[in-house]
């Protein structure tokens, strides 16, 4: 193709279709897209050859009609037949490696897009976690990705064999009978002007139907996420009547949808239907005034019948082709829309324990929690931090993980602003005990160890010696392969907060964090546990953060937050 017909081509396109062309996905996809060349242009390939492998059926049936049966000719008329069947078992061969092809190719796409997709669901700042923006993030990546696939799958096994098969069985009918190729392209218009209606209507209700079925989803989530509030207020009847009028929603919504695209459909067919009596009619004509054969309007009518396969293959895709194209623009509205991730940086840091915050301010929104904070986390030392619930204790935790950025000020790792920083590297070396621990359907040593493969049977055994935690493992069938039950519901709060001890020290941490650490431990308990972390870890350093003075007695360095502000405590704890 010229460059300048290609260029006012794919302009054309873009003009259409600017999701294709703008889309933070498919931009993203590029170059895996360029690693997979040869096989795309395999299935490309593949996609072309099925209508190509159908064309020596139309010069065989102009034979047949024209020489073979008026002569009567038996063994012409037999071969003929064997090369009908010969280029038919072509056909499926070619049909069957094609959606080999396509399977290959559309999965691999759609692996790279999940991948993709959560990896961008790690960058998300930590407050669209805390304000629950990633739930329908998280729906999206499922179901919308699902219908991107489907659309790759249509587009790939039926759109474009479809796009080839009608501009090689136009060509063979313009050979055929130029005139009737120029009586069905009168209708031309009509034909696209029921798809552009049919593809408005398409749009309309699409969008309809996932605003419906994304409530339904967000009533689903609200049922589980509330069962214990609905019953406690005796509320089961009125929520399932207040969850069933979503429902309805849903189902009108599919509905409209379903009929809709029936409807469009067959008016579509219907308009292609028209064309072919039409021209029906006109090559009778010509067939009775000596214009053009039998067998050729045969092979005409076998080539128009073939183009409407064709056709039908293009009109089928056009639900989900729309369906896809919606799914693409929700999922880059949302990664469009989501804030940029606090830190980028790259650099990896052989951390050797030291933090320090430099008068850090920060603020939620609005409202200022933190002022002119300053702290410094030393190898070897343990810091306690007091202050009233909602002093910003657990903000300063999140700061030093590298979560939020502070407003003002900054946050370094041995000297390092931790701008530069790769901070995944830095949170591994973090042993947090947080307030509440979060455990999966695992087994005890697979809770311990998640997350560092370097983690072996032998050293959490280890470990439960040291801290003495040997009750822990009795008290659970199996030991380290007990089972804990899907968000560690077999546990107690005492067992909870023990094995999330164990995993914050089985990776060796320059830092270990106590948040809370008597919300289910006694403080007879975590003085014993203080003692035997200082002996297993002599120079990593050690953060307690707590509302309740006594807890953090015997740190070398005591700190109160209030009121947003910082200040040491000398020999005051009350």
């Amino acid at each position: 193709m010229p460059q300048p017909i290609a260029a006012r081509v794919i302009a054309v396109v873009r003009a259409a279709l600017p999701q294709l062309f703008d889309s933070v996905l498919l931009k993203g996809l590029g170059p895996h897209l360029k690693a997979r060349a040869g096989p795309i242009a395999v299935c490309l390939a593949a996609a072309a050859a099925q209508p190509l492998l159908s064309l020596p059926m139309i010069p065989l049936v102009r034979l047949a009609f024209d020489q073979a049966i008026p002569k009567g000719d038996i063994p012409l008329l037999c071969a003929i037949g064997l090369g009908l069947a010969i280029t038919r078992l072509a056909v499926g061969a070619a049909t069957v490696f094609t959606r080999f092809a396509v399977v290959g190719i559309k999965t691999d796409i759609a692996l790279i897009l999940r991948r993709d997709l959560l990896a961008r669901l790690y960058d998300r700042p930590h407050i669209s976690h805390v304000r629950a923006e990633n739930q329908p993030f998280a729906a999206h990546l499922v179901i919308d990705v699902d219908r991107i696939d489907a659309t790759l799958d249509q587009v790939l096994g039926s759109a474009l064999p479809g796009l080839f098969g009608c501009l090689l069985l136009g060509g063979a009918m313009i050979y055929l009978n130029p005139v009737l190729v120029g009586v069905g392209l009168l209708f031309l218009p009509v034909i696209w002007i029921v798809g552009r209606v049919t593809t408005l209507r398409m749009r309309a209700n699409i969008g309809r139907y996932h605003e419906a079925h994304d409530g339904f989803i967000r009533g689903v989530r609200f049922v589980l996420d509330n069962f214990a509030l609905t019953r406690s207020r005796g509320a089961e009847s009125a929520e399932i009547e207040r969850q069933t009028a979503g429902m309805r929603t849903l189902r009108e919504a599919t509905v409209h949808l379903a009929v809709d695209n029936t409807r469009g459909g067959q008016f579509q067919s219907l308009a292609v239907a028209l064309v072919g009596t039409v021209i029906m009619v006109a090559g009778g004509l010509a067939v009775g005034r000596h214009a053009m054969t039998m067998g050729s309007l045969l092979a005409f009518f076998l080539a128009g019948g073939l183009a409407a396969g064709q056709i039908d293959r293009l009109i089928s895709t056009l639900p989900v082709v729309v369906e896809g194209l919606a799914a693409l623009g929700r999922l880059d509205a949302h990664l469009r829309s989501a804030p940029s991730p606090p830190y980028r940086g790259r650099r990896l840091l052989d951390w050797r324990g030291h933090l320090e915050l430099e008068d850090v301010d920060f603020a939620y929104g609005e409202t200022p929690l933190l002022r002119q904070v300053s702290l410094a986390i030393e190898p070897g030392a343990s810091i306690g931090l007091i202050g009233p619930n909602g002093a910003g204790k657990t903000t300063i935790l999140s700061l030093i993980q590298g979560l939020y950025r502070p407003d003002t000020g900054r946050l370094t790792a041995d000297g390092v602003d931790y701008g530069d920083l790769d901070l995944r590297a830095i949170r591994r070396r973090i042993g947090l005990v947080p307030q509440d621990p979060r455990f999966f359907d695992g087994d005890l040593f697979e809770n311990i160890a998640y997350g560092a493969p370097e983690v072996t049977r032998k050293h959490v055994e280890a470990l439960v010696e040291q801290l003495g935690a040997g009750r822990l493992l009795a008290a659970l069938p199996g030991g380290l392969k007990a089972p804990l039950g899907e968000t560690g519901l077999l546990l107690s709060g005492g067992q909870r907060q023990m094995v999330a001890i164990l995993r914050a020290l089985a990776i060796q941490p320059r830092l270990l964090v106590l948040d809370e650490p008597t919300n289910h431990l006694d403080q007879v308990t975590v003085e014993g546990l203080m003692g035997s972390v200082t002996a297993i870890m002599p120079s990593s350093a050690i953060l307690v953060i707590s509302h309740v003075p006594s807890v953090v007695a015997g740190v070398d360095r005591l700190f109160r937050l209030n009121g947003g502000r910082l200040a040491r405590v000398v020999n005051d704890l009350g």
